[in-house]
């Protein structure tokens, strides 16, 4: 019993962990926003139809009335900068005499890439840029190190067996450098990068996290044995596989969460991207702890969009309650 209807911050802790818990904190302080009580910001509701014609513009700029030819939104778009990518790649396994993969082998190499794609994505400054040689082609930012984390896969940088350089497991990640990734992503003097140290740093931490968590990733240390895991949490419909939405993120938020900097805790449990809002507490009278913080998840939530993708358009799989998933905080 909780006396006073009091709930454990455990609890808590759990909750602002879940899907759900986003867009539920979030819609509390819309609702605020509405009624002119934030600290920082002021709504304007009569704004929101030019902000949709201008979003609706863009994409007709783009796609014509095509909408549903938009690719959705995942880390597949950035490794494709510029040119396709991914497919020639799927083409060049699916090619090879002796060793051509099976589709699940197929989808956990992909899985492989991403996780470690979506991690490197961080912000790499003004002055960095990566020539792909191949191409030719010259990249910033996000799409930079998108193409830049490819071949970096491609050279099995983060394997650690021999001959078998196309996936990612926690002994290759072991031996990751800083002076390794800095000659992959062609960091010098003269062409500098923020916080590849850091970069470095998330990809050790990441080696770590998965040899801590074998019921999702297996007993060697690999991403893409997601897929086992998620394949247990389904059920079979019409000889379709269907995933909860829920299963993935509970592999990814509690799978990966050793690698993230510790912030605030509630309950003895590092919540990752969770941040206090004041204004949340304002009206209440006796607040708990916790009634203050705000989960966003950002990374996360952008690494279970560009998995789902290789979940649905690889394997064929259905995955269920996606619509518990909310926009990029950015």
């Amino acid at each position: 019993m909780n006396p006073g209807g009091v709930i454990p911050a455990y609890q808590t802790a759990t909750y602002l962990r879940t899907l759900p818990s986003i867009r539920e904190r979030c819609g509390r302080v819309h609702e605020l926003a509405r009624q002119g009580k934030l600290t920082y910001f002021d709504y304007n509701p009569e704004k929101e139809k030019d902000v949709a014609e201008f979003c609706v513009s863009l994409m007709k700029r783009d796609y014509g009335d095509n909408f549903a030819s938009i690719h959705p939104h995942g880390r597949w778009r950035h490794i494709d900068s510029g040119i396709a990518r991914v497919q020639p790649l799927i083409e060049k396994w699916s090619a090879h005499p002796t060793n051509a993969p099976d589709p699940k082998e197929e989808a956990r190499r992909l899985i492989d890439l991403f996780v470690v794609s979506v991690l490197l994505d961080a912000g790499a400054g003004n002055a960095w840029k990566y020539v792909e040689k191949k191409s030719g082609l010259i990249f910033t930012r996000s799409e930079g190190l998108g193409v830049a984390s490819v071949h970096m896969f491609e050279s099995g940088l983060f394997s650690s067996i021999p001959g078998q350089p196309f996936r990612v497991d926690a002994a290759g990640l072991e031996k990751v450098t800083v002076e390794k990734t800095a000659a992959a992503m062609q960091v010098s003097d003269s062409n500098p990068m923020v916080g590849i140290e850091g970069r470095t740093s998330l990809l050790i931490n990441l080696s770590k996290a998965l040899k801590e968590a074998p019921q999702f990733f297996g007993s060697d240390g690999r991403p893409g044995n997601v897929i086992d895991f998620l394949e247990s949490q389904s059920k079979l419909e019409n000889a379709t596989h269907v995933v909860p939405i829920a299963a993935l993120w509970t592999a990814l938020v509690d799978g990966l969460n050793p690698i993230w900097p510790s912030r605030i805790s509630l309950g003895g449990m590092s919540l990752g991207d969770v941040w206090p809002c004041p204004s949340l507490v304002a009206p209440i009278a006796s607040p708990q702890e916790g009634d203050d913080l705000v989960p966003f998840h950002k990374l996360t939530m952008w690494l279970t969009y560009s998995l789902v993708e290789v979940l649905e358009a690889n394997l064929k799989w259905r995955i269920d309650g996606v619509e518990d998933m909310t926009g990029l905080p950015e």
